[in-house]
């Protein structure tokens, strides 16, 4: 009679099969060793944002320009797609929920940060604590129309030309005003 693997080593393969149906374990990576160099500081904050109980920390220079301003020559505004592709590539959301609106800037950053300089105007929601343009500036309004998770976010895209309404916030580093979060793109008057 010939003996078969599972006969002659039952218990070795009994063990190796119930290891094998384990649940797999999932671990929180707390150390930051494997993560590149100049992402680490993007990761830290994703951690907190997600993680942390206390509020978020005020937007750098460099965010800002990255999430408000856009290059008003690298894609035509009138493309459909231009708000939700812009909103994945550069990962705009709040705790990864869909934004319900965003406003992308065509402006310069030291234009922009000029307005911090204006005096308080009322913001979108009636309270007083927005500063306005002077002039009339191009931007890109985008509207969530779907979706409530990221990736799933797909938004309306809408060239506006108007008043930017910004919220400014005192930046240590640089000991001035510097523009914190675009509220709205008022129309003037006809």
């Amino acid at each position: 009679m010939m003996k078969t693997l599972i006969t002659t080593h039952a218990l070795p393969l009994l063990l190796l099969l119930l290891q094998l149906l384990q649940p797999l374990q999932c671990l929180r990576i707390d150390d930051m060793s494997g993560v590149l160099e100049d992402i680490r500081e993007e990761y830290a904050e994703y951690l907190e944002i997600l993680y942390g109980t206390r509020p978020t920390r005020s937007p750098s220079i460099e965010k800002f320009k990255r999430l408000n301003i856009v290059d008003p020559l690298g894609r035509p505004f009138y493309d459909d797609h231009y708000c939700t592709d812009e909103m994945r590539a550069n990962i705009i959301h709040s705790k990864f929920r869909c934004l319900q609106e965003h406003y992308f800037l065509t402006m310069q950053y030291e234009e922009l940060k000029n307005i911090c300089l204006n005096e308080f105007v009322p913001c979108k929601n009636g309270i007083k604590k927005c500063k306005m343009s002077t002039t009339l500036e191009g931007g890109l309004y985008c509207k969530l129309i779907e979706g409530t998770q990221m990736p799933e976010c797909t938004y309306e895209s809408c060239y506006k030309r108007g008043y930017v309404l910004i919220t400014c916030r005192w930046h240590n580093e640089t000991q001035e005003f510097i523009p914190e979060s675009v509220n709205d793109i008022v129309t003037p008057p006809e």
